[in-house]
C-alpha cells in the first residue's frame, strides 16, 4: 500500500533533495505512523508523483506533514 500524490515545482529553479513526509492516521484519527518519499531533483515547472510505502496495517488516512529540501 502506498500514500500517493503529486508535488509541482512552480519556481524557476531546480529543487534538490526533496523529501515529502506523511503522517498516517487510524480510523479514529489517531496518528499511528509516518511514511516518506524522496527525489533527487525536481526541474522547474515539473511535477513529481510521489509514492510513500505504508507498512502500518492500521493506517486509514494520510496527510502531508512536511516537504523538505536539502540545502
Amino acid at each position: 500500500v502506498y500514500a500517493q500524490g503529486a508535488l509541482v515545482n512552480t519556481g524557476s529553479q531546480q529543487r534538490f533533495g526533496v523529501k515529502v513526509e506523511i503522517d498516517l492516521f487510524d480510523a479514529g484519527g489517531k496518528r499511528v505512523a509516518n511514511a516518506s518519499d524522496y527525489v533527487g531533483v525536481i526541474e522547474p515547472n515539473a511535477e513529481w508523483k510521489f509514492r510513500a510505502l505504508v507498512v502500518e496495517t492500521k493506517a486509514a488516512a494520510a496527510k502531508i506533514a512536511a516537504i523538505k529540501e536539502t540545502k
